[in-house]
């Protein structure tokens, strides 16, 4: 069982186009090939009725508000929605009838697994260096602090990607005293001025050679080919503008993650384990243990890496001693 295959067309149709079929043709040959498979799980028959309708029913929905905009027909979109809900009926009715099988495969034992993990991450704060120097004025107040001048102009040239603020950090000076050198020098770091349509001609452009790349590839492209300092967010507009199917499936439909759901018969019978490592360049670690039923916090630790793992082991035998008559399972939650 396949979909309508896209229409014939005078002009090749664009990338977004192309994907947004290839996504719905995926979407529903494997949930068809599956519900004919013979062989099916209540609980995989749920996956593929969630993809029909988080995932192909915005992306078809999406294909009709741009379809004038693409030339795509509406008829064509009507019959694939058509197609997809026949299969949507199809994957209910099955699910209806594996849902007593599926209840029983799921009950299985249970796993008792943790794990822990450490690392440590020692970073060396850069010191500020650079050519400042005081100059005397004969006047009240402080010495006037002054900046090489070579320095300043080289920072701020096209193409570089530097704040006046990080610069003032590194020199080791305020960021007001900075940008008054810089107005002494008419040192001038603000962002270009360009059109909202030659902007546009850039970035489809760059988009025709490179449909893959995003905002940080083209304000690099346009950075380094055509010297230009653009604004995020005139970026954003102008992809936006040019590839609106293709940006709105990557916010609507690409990035949508389903998480499944649990539940917990009984307390002690699944316990979260938590480490926190970033106290761990003054030799103390964190490790807490949680029951998953009452909330309740059962064993929470503070000390350094050999006695934490120590006392925790002895904690987490002692826990299965009292609990032999119980399956227990550790879900580990590692904290980077």
């Amino acid at each position: 069982m396949l979909i309508p295959s896209l229409p014939q067309s005078e002009r090749p149709w664009s990338i977004a186009v192309r994907t947004a079929y290839q996504k719905l043709h995926q979407i529903y040959c494997t949930g068809s090939s599956y519900v004919n498979s013979g062989s099916v799980e209540a609980h995989r028959l749920q996956q593929y009725g969630e993809m029909v309708i988080v995932d192909a029913y915005p992306l078809l929905l999406l294909l009709s508000e741009t379809a004038r905009l693409e030339g795509l027909p509406l008829e064509w979109i009507d019959n694939v929605s058509t197609d997809f809900t026949a299969l949507l009926a199809l994957i209910d009715e099955t699910w209806m009838q594996a849902k007593d099988e599926y209840v029983k495969r799921t009950i299985g034992r249970n796993y008792l697994k943790y794990q822990f993990s450490r690392s440590a991450n020692r970073v060396s704060l850069p010191q500020p260096v650079g050519p400042v120097y005081t100059t005397v004025t004969r006047k009240r107040g402080q010495p006037r602090k002054s900046v090489d001048p070579k320095l300043l102009h080289e920072a701020f040239q096209k193409g570089r990607h530097i704040s006046t603020t990080v610069l003032a950090n590194i020199l080791g000076i305020n960021r007001k005293t900075l940008q008054a050198r810089k107005n002494e020098l008419g040192i001038d770091s603000n962002f270009d001025n360009i059109s909202d349509a030659n902007l546009d001609d850039l970035v489809q452009i760059y988009h025709k050679e490179n449909p893959s790349g995003g905002r940080s590839y083209i304000m690099g492209h346009l950075c380094a080919t055509h010297g230009l300092r653009i604004q995020q967010q005139c970026v954003v507009d102008a992809i936006n503008c040019i590839d609106k199917l293709g940006q709105e499936m990557q916010h609507r439909i690409g990035k949508k993650m389903l998480q499944r759901k649990y539940s917990v018969p009984r307390s002690n019978a699944l316990w979260h384990i938590d480490g926190h490592h970033k106290l761990i360049a003054w030799g103390i670690v964190l490790h807490g243990v949680a029951d998953r039923y009452t909330h309740k916090v059962c064993i929470y630790h503070a000390g350094s890496t050999y006695t934490m793992n120590l006392r925790l082991d002895r904690s987490l035998d002692f826990r299965q001693i009292q609990t032999t008559d119980q399956k227990l399972s550790l879900t580990c939650l590692l904290m980077q």
